[in-house]
């Protein structure tokens, strides 16, 4: 950081605005002047944390190694240094948190931690890591700790702790600092509701519904009490919480009507302040005095703001920009024109990375941009390139960076304009799976919502599936659909609706894709947690067959099963009962599911005795174990039968306890709850999901053609990736 000592007073406005606006203005700096002349000196800080130099332009006299002096708001009266030494991480005064027992998904956050120096806040100087842990054991990295099956499947009162480090930006001049808070967490029997608001809306009110809160807080807490047998008459909510993510308009005992006079809850709003999760806790009462306890938890959501251009990458990975990408955004006002040059408005702070021109790796790592540094799309030798420019991630950095633009050009009629946008960038935690969808030529196909889940799961380590995605962007050639069924024609996705539109894992297999002309395209998604905290970003990639066919007239392009039968059966997997009917609803025999679990985990083709045709297929699963004793070939087998000879034929290992499992019809103790489980965890099976966020699995009940299918080439598409 440069002084000049003493200042002219347009130079000082200048540094101080800079100063604001990255939050470290020092209170005042000394007057200084050149020992030698007496003119005016400029100061440099060295990072060192220690000293800065002195140099005086009039007569060229330089002291590199002046000593800091730090004044009582903490930074240097000369140069404007931080003093590192005095920096205090600042935690929550109280944490606490309530789950509901039996909440997967159920995490803990230590939000708006920060740190500071003095009464300035210099939290974008470092990189901040969460370390959890319960009964002196480690448990999870990261600022959200989702809670074990342990904790999450017994009601009780536990106590976590999480230490939390902060790395400087500025290694060589700071030092890491930590320290540590105790967060209780409270799990009992809980009806729950959810919301999503974005942090830029202005409120929610409890009765609306929008496409981030599809179904209403007040409908989901009036069918959560009619699954428990009774009818909802009104609700009281608990003390309000101090949550800096906003506040619930509502008063703590008051009686806030489902209909009728009074206070309505469909009413009652609230208010986001900051990203992060509010969670209240209510009770609800019905007409004869029954009550319920329950949670009420509102997500406030990271909002991306603009999304322009879109980089991900990976943990240290840099990413190279593409003139192309500006070109795009010039082309999207302005058909016609052309693109001359850009210039960032605002750099990403230093704990996030840096900004550069000319990178190639660590060892040449060309210069970094400045603010309003013109970076030109054309090639010339006397200017600096765009495509020369890359964002460099601080090796310990992830999660999302927003760079704002201006980009200057012409606007196709012979007139010199410019346009305002914004790169957003997200470099992920680890590496990020692209789910496919394929379609046929002029079809359609629906999304897989395992598949999203496999990628979630994979990415953060949980068991659960509690989160949900937002499009970043729409397919340029073919259409997305929501909410498509064989009755219904669903909503088009459009540039201008997706930043409104949320999909949770339960809603994922409603989204289908239409084929346009193009054989490949590819759109990226953001994914969040059920809390609202972005966890990272990844991609859609669709392929269109053009010989693909659909023999049967029973399956149409709108099903849910559609692309998993008219993929099988293309490639002779699976074929149906008569060459133009696959009976999607009908039951599966024992010795239909043999064959088709047995070849699809690489058993092959065994021969009849001549006693059945499947008879060859049930030898050799009682030789391999896969069944202790024979079973009736032309019986049909149900979904918790099917899920136990699977997980034998994979060779899952399946817990060994379980405290609870992923649907509310499967008992932990029920025979078959160990391979349902091992099977839904590895993205095999689905359930059937509910408005609170539950989901069935219905194991009693017979397996359908349809739905073997599907499960049949979620085997495939694992053991390709195995």
């Amino acid at each position: 950081m440069t002084r000049p000592v003493p200042l002219c007073r347009r130079l000082l406005a200048v540094l101080l605005a800079l100063l604001l606006v990255l939050g470290l203005a020092p209170a005042a700096l000394a007057a200084a002047s050149c020992p030698q002349c007496g003119g005016d000196v400029t100061c440099t800080d060295n990072g060192d944390g220690r000293t800065h130099t002195v140099s005086c332009p009039k007569d060229g006299a330089v002291d590199q190694s002046a000593p800091h002096d730090f004044g009582d708001d903490g930074f240097c009266t000369a140069c404007g240094a931080m003093d590192y030494t005095k920096v205090r991480i600042v935690l929550p005064d109280s944490a606490d948190f309530t789950a509901a027992r039996g909440n997967s998904d159920a995490a803990l956050t230590l939000d708006h931690v920060k740190l500071t120096l003095a009464d300035t806040d210099v939290t974008s100087e470092y990189t901040l890591s969460y370390n959890w842990y319960y009964n002196g054991s480690f448990v999870s990295t990261g600022q959200r700790c989702t809670l074990p099956s342990s904790v999450s499947g017994r009601e009780g009162d536990y106590d976590f702790v999480c230490f939390v480090t902060a790395v400087p930006g500025n290694a060589l001049a700071g030092k890491t600092i930590s320290a540590s808070c105790t967060v209780k967490v409270h799990v009992q029997e809980l009806l729950s509701a959810e919301a999503v608001v974005s942090s830029r809306d202005l409120y929610l009110a409890l009765g609306d519904t929008t496409g981030r809160t599809p179904v209403s807080v007040a409908d989901q807490i009036a069918q959560a009490v009619a699954d428990a047998g009774g009818e909802a008459a009104y609700v009281v909510f608990d003390e309000k919480p101090h949550s800096a993510a906003g506040d619930l308009k509502c008063t703590a005992g008051e009686h806030y009507v489902f209909s009728g006079e009074g206070n309505s809850l469909s009413q009652v709003r609230f208010e986001p302040d900051d990203t992060g999760a509010y969670a209240i806790g209510f009770t609800v009462y019905d007409q004869n005095g029954s009550s319920w306890p329950g949670l009420l938890t509102i997500a406030v959501e990271q909002a991306l703001g603009s999304v322009d251009v879109v980089y991900t990458g990976e943990k240290g990975q840099a990413l190279s920009f593409s003139t192309q990408d500006f070109q795009d955004f010039w082309h999207a006002a302005y058909p016609k024109g052309e693109l001359t040059l850009v210039r960032f408005t605002s750099l990403p702070a230093a704990s996030a990375g840096t900004l550069r021109q000319g990178y190639t790796s660590a060892a040449r790592p060309g210069s970094a941009v400045e603010v309003d540094e013109s970076l030109y799309a054309s090639d010339s030798k006397d200017h600096v390139l765009l495509s020369t420019a890359a964002f460099v991630p601080d090796s310990r950095f992830t999660g999302p960076v927003s760079i704002p633009f201006d980009a200057y050009g012409s606007d196709g009629n012979g007139n010199q304009t410019y346009r305002s946008g914004r790169v957003f960038l997200f470099i992920n935690p680890t590496s990020v799976e692209p789910v496919t969808v394929s379609a046929a030529s002029g079809g359609s196909a629906r999304f897989s919502a395992s598949a999203f889940l496999s990628v979630y799961r994979s990415v953060t380590g949980s068991r659960g599936n509690g989160f949900y995605l937002r499009f970043l962007e729409i397919p340029t050639s073919g259409t997305l659909f929501a909410g498509r069924t064989s009755s219904s024609a669903g909503t088009r996705l459009t540039a201008a609706s997706i930043d409104d539109r949320v999909f949770p894992y339960s809603t994922i297999g409603s989204l289908s894709y239409t084929a346009g002309k193009a054989a490949e395209e590819s759109v990226r998604y953001a994914a969040y947690s059920s809390a609202g905290e972005l966890l990272y970003v990844g991609s859609v990639d669709f392929t269109v067959a053009e010989d693909t066919k659909n023999p049967f007239t029973d399956v149409k392009d709108s099903d849910w099963f559609y692309p998993y039968v008219v993929d099988l059966a293309e490639s002779g997997v699976i074929s149906g009962t008569s060459p133009t009917t696959f009976s999607p609803r009908a039951n599966v025999t024992w010795g239909e599911a043999l064959k088709l679990v047995l070849l699809a985990t690489g058993y092959g083709e065994q021969d009849s005795d001549g006693s059945h045709w499947a008879s060859g297929y049930l030898s050799r699963a009682l030789a391999a174990k896969l069944l202790t004793e024979a079973v009736p070939l032309n019986r049909s087998i149900t979904r918790g039968e099917l899920a136990e000879l699977a997980a034998k034929a994979l060779k899952l290992r399946l817990p060994t306890r379980l405290e609870e499992t992923p649907f509310q019809d499967v008992p932990p103790a029920s025979s078959a709850a160990g391979a349902i489980t091992a099977l839904y965890e590895a993205g095999i099976v689905e359930g059937s999901a509910l408005p609170g966020g539950q989901s069935l699995y219905r194991p009693n009940e017979p397996l359908r053609r349809s739905e073997i299918a599907a499960i049949i080439w979620r085997i495939q598409q694992a053991a390709k990736k195995a």
